[in-house]
């Protein structure tokens, strides 16, 4: 019994010697790693095709990043915006992609409208969207940036460790229904020195290449994941005006429309509400078919090719012979 005692101490000194070689040893590949711990994803180099069916571009518009961090002089805000923007462009091949420094940018982009509650109407905002031909709509917040403390280490080692919490919310709307298509907080947590902490509590300027670096890189993620979920639907068009026998759709030359495009359409008319006051666009049935005739940059007229009249709102998509 006493060498049995004797080896199950020797086996649990092994042990625990290797769990410690094991924690030193993760802690330094963690120690050498470029971007913080809580952030990673695996990297995806893919370029995706959004042009759907035969040759229609997407659109796809990009609202302003607002900051409301505590964090204001440094421009966190662009970075997080130009990463998207170019991101997007990599990643959604042939998108008509529509950004805050083009000119004519749409106004409704600038300012997303708000419900009662603070958050962006979503209905109203893809309601928006469709009058101006927009398959898809982004929108962004640096929301805080904040500091934390936590002391570490065993018994009278122990001290104290601050750190710096970001997040970023990102959202894509699909004007065809409202919904959300991509949605991602995206947050970030690494090590900072205390008295960086105490600068940014006390609101004074202080340089974070770290944060930048790491914003950046979450933007360019958010990005690819847009260009994912707007590439797994169809292209749409929108009819904006009707009479009996003509209608005009809010999209044109710039997304591939051509004179003798023919279009299936669709009831539109439907709504039903969901959580928080947020109301969508519920699918329909097909309710007749129109041919191009006329085609401008960002509309273009055609005729109803079916007996009933095609209602403003209806939503139109290629037709297959």
């Amino acid at each position: 019994m006493k060498s049995i005692s004797k080896n199950n101490r020797q086996s649990t000194t092994v042990g625990k010697w290797l769990g410690l070689f094991a924690v030193f040893y993760c802690s330094i590949l963690l120690a050498c790693s470029s971007l913080p711990t809580s952030y990673r994803k695996t990297p995806n180099k893919l370029i995706r095709d959004v042009t759907a069916i035969i040759s229609y571009k997407k659109k796809i518009g990009i609202s302003p990043i607002y900051n409301f961090s505590s964090i204001k002089n440094q421009n966190l805000e662009k970075i997080i915006e130009q990463a998207l923007i170019d991101s997007i462009k990599l990643h959604c091949k042939n998108a008509l992609v529509i950004t805050p420094q083009d000119p004519g940018y749409s106004k409704f982009l600038i300012s997303p409208p708000k419900l009662t509650n603070g958050v962006i109407d979503n209905f109203s905002f893809s309601n928006k969207g469709r009058s101006e031909g927009y398959n898809a709509i982004v929108s962004g917040a640096l929301t805080s940036i904040t500091t934390r403390e936590e002391r570490k280490g065993i018994w009278w080692f122990r001290k104290k460790h601050y750190y710096l919490q970001t997040l970023i919310f990102i959202d894509s709307y699909d004007p065809y229904d409202a919904a959300k298509i991509y949605s991602e907080p995206l947050m970030v947590e690494f090590e900072i020195r205390g008295e960086d902490a105490k600068k940014i509590n006390a609101g004074d300027e202080i340089e974070l290449p770290l944060l930048k670096e790491t914003i950046k890189k979450m933007a360019e993620d958010a990005g690819d994941g847009i260009c994912t979920a707007v590439s797994s639907r169809i292209w749409k068009g929108f009819v904006t005006t009707s009479n009996l026998k003509e209608v005009t759709l809010s999209c044109g030359e710039l997304q591939g429309i051509k004179s003798g495009n023919q279009f299936e359409a669709y009831n539109s008319a439907r709504i039903t509400e969901g959580y928080g006051e947020q109301k969508f666009f519920v699918p329909g049935y097909k309710i007749g078919e129109i041919e191009i005739n006329q085609v401008h940059s960002n509309r273009s007229n055609g005729k109803v090719l079916t007996k009933d009249p095609i209602p403003e709102g209806s939503v139109v998509i290629p037709k297959f012979e």
